[in-house]
């Protein structure tokens, strides 16, 4: 039998909310890219937690030497437990950053939810090249 001091812990334990909200992919820009077209960066975050949670999203492009090119962020409507976000950035990104073709960037998304328990999650980073294209 059990003593009500251990009842009460048992019944929070079964209360207790898991927040981990993930950085899933990055849908635009693409891989490859193209010197001065224009693209809005669009990511997907899921909630991997069993709670429903509002949380922060970054987005950020930096350069082949870590200059930062571009940056813009957006608060996220509270997510259910197990699905995903698409979020689309307010500014696109001219892709004309003085870079040469054959040069890469690397996009990065990233997060931020209070009591999150997964840190490991909170970021997705991916390189993109760029490209020219001959008139």
């Amino acid at each position: 039998m059990l003593r009500p001091a251990a009842s009460l812990l048992l019944v929070l334990a079964a209360q207790a909310q898991v927040v981990d909200i993930g950085a899933d992919t990055i849908l635009s820009p693409p891989q490859g890219i193209i010197q001065g077209v224009p693209y809005f960066p669009r990511a997907v975050w899921h909630n991997y937690g069993d709670t429903a949670v509002a949380f922060r999203v970054w987005f950020q492009i930096l350069d082949s030497a870590g200059g930062e090119v571009y940056l813009d962020s957006a608060d996220a409507a509270p997510l259910q437990p197990g699905h995903d976000s698409t979020i689309i950035f307010r500014r696109d990104v001219l892709c004309g950053f003085a870079l040469l073709g054959g040069d890469s960037v690397l996009c990065r998304c990233s997060t931020a939810a209070a009591g999150d328990v997964n840190p490991a999650n909170d970021t997705f980073a991916m390189p993109v090249e760029v490209g020219m294209v001959s008139i």
